[in-house]
C-alpha cells in the first residue's frame, strides 16, 4: 500500500559529522539506520570552511548546492572516471541545485568559492538501492515515477502534491515528503527549486 509522510523542520535529527568538525541535519534514514551503517540517508550541512570530507566507503554520495557563492569538489586521482574512463579530479558547484556525484571512500576536499554554503545530501549504497535524481528549477508539474521510495523536499517556495484522487496538499518549504510504494502516475508535483529523489531498492 502506497503511504505519504511528511516531515517537519522541527522533526529532523541533528548530528555530529563522522570526522568531528561539523554538525549535520539529518532528514531521512533507513529503518534502524545510524550514522555508522545505514543503506540510505538524506542530510543537510552548512560548510563554512575548506576541509576533507568524512569517508563513507563502501557507499555512493550526491552533493547539492543550496545557497552560497559554490564550492569546489577535488578527489583522490584513483577515484572517479566518466563513461569514456576519463578520471574525474573535480567538481564546482556554483549554481543553486547543480549537484556532484562522487564515492564515498574517494578522499574528497571542498575548497569554498567565496563563503559559507548548505548543501544537500544523499548517500545510499548502490548495492541495495538503485537511485534517480531530479532537480527541478522551473515552475513545472513532475510525475513521480513508480519506486520503492520517493523523497521530494522544496528548497525555497510552496510546492503543491496531487494523489490519484486529486486531493492536493501544499508543502511548505524545508519539509520533507516521503513517498513508499509508488504506482505509475500517482502522484503529481507542482512547483519549482526542488530535490526528487527516486529508490528501488534491489
Amino acid at each position: 500500500m502506497d503511504t505519504m509522510k511528511i516531515t517537519s523542520p522541527e522533526q529532523f535529527k541533528t548530528t555530529p559529522w563522522k570526522n568531528g568538525k561539523g554538525k549535520t541535519i539529518e532528514l531521512a534514514i533507513n529503518d534502524n539506520g545510524d550514522l555508522n551503517n545505514f543503506s540510505y540517508r538524506l542530510s543537510i550541512a552548512t560548510v563554512s570552511e575548506d576541509g576533507l570530507f568524512s569517508n563513507f566507503s563502501g557507499l555512493q554520495r550526491n552533493l547539492f548546492l543550496l545557497s552560497g557563492t559554490g564550492i569546489e569538489l577535488s578527489y583522490d586521482k584513483n577515484s572517479l572516471c566518466d563513461l569514456q574512463g576519463n578520471q574525474i579530479l573535480s567538481h564546482t558547484l556554483k549554481d543553486k541545485l547543480s549537484y556532484a556525484t562522487f564515492d564515498g571512500d574517494a578522499k574528497t576536499f571542498g575548497k569554498l568559492l567565496n563563503g559559507t554554503i548548505t548543501d544537500f545530501n544523499v548517500i545510499h549504497n548502490d548495492k541495495k538501492h538503485q537511485l534517480s535524481i531530479h532537480t527541478i528549477k522551473a515552475q513545472t508539474s513532475y510525475i513521480i515515477d513508480a519506486c520503492s521510495r520517493c523523497f521530494i523536499y522544496p528548497t525555497h517556495s510552496n510546492i503543491t502534491i496531487s494523489d490519484a484522487l486529486n486531493t492536493e496538499h501544499i508543502i511548505r518549504p524545508g519539509h520533507l515528503i516521503e513517498l513508499n510504494n509508488i504506482k505509475k502516475q500517482q502522484y503529481k508535483v507542482t512547483g519549482t527549486e526542488l530535490i526528487v529523489v527516486h529508490f528501488n531498492d534491489l
